[in-house]
């Protein structure tokens, strides 16, 4: 496996980024691998305008993980406030999970926070992804005991399961 790069998402990524965390998180594409939500929730994960918009906004940058100029990966990551910053979107390509990529993208993760001055780096995740929450405890990540109702910061996800989906908060200190 060749080396992977990375850098910071322009506007001219979009449309790749789009298609990318989709392939990743929705549809039958996204099942390939272990981090889909495709049981829990329908439609598109990213549209143009999400992507857009966190490129716009101040204080978050997308940051991209390319392998032979390829997109295997993605994170979009924000910063809260002067100690904290938070990602979402955390993506791999569904036929590269497994071999590390994310891990890397995590460590990406850490290298804006510190870049920001951020001592602590938070993020959700939807309380049935066991495996996922247990991927974030490896990194070091903790269970902060706060949790979200989903539709309250997604309302436009259309949910499939017949019971309420809430958002887990975790956090890092750096």
């Amino acid at each position: 496996m060749s080396e992977i790069i990375f850098r910071k998402a322009t506007k001219t990524d979009t449309e790749n980024l789009v298609k990318l965390v989709n392939s990743a998180y929705r549809g039958d594409s996204a099942k390939a691998g272990w981090t889909h939500e495709s049981d829990l929730l329908e439609g598109q994960r990213a549209t143009s305008s999400s992507i857009q918009e966190f490129l716009n906004k101040k204080d978050s940058v997308m940051i991209l993980a390319l392998q032979d100029k390829a997109f295997v990966g993605c994170v979009q990551v924000e910063k809260d406030n002067a100690e904290t910053c938070y990602f979402g979107m955390l993506t791999v390509d569904p036929q590269k999970q497994a071999f590390g990529i994310g891990k890397k993208i995590m460590q990406q993760i850490e290298v804006q926070a510190k870049v920001w001055g951020c001592k602590t780096i938070r993020a959700t995740v939807i309380h049935t992804r066991k495996e996922l929450i247990a991927y974030y405890l490896r990194q070091g990540y903790t269970l902060t005991g706060k949790s979200y109702p989903f539709k309250e910061f997604a309302p436009d996800q259309k949910q499939m399961t017949d019971f309420e989906l809430q958002l887990l908060e975790i956090s890092k200190k750096i």
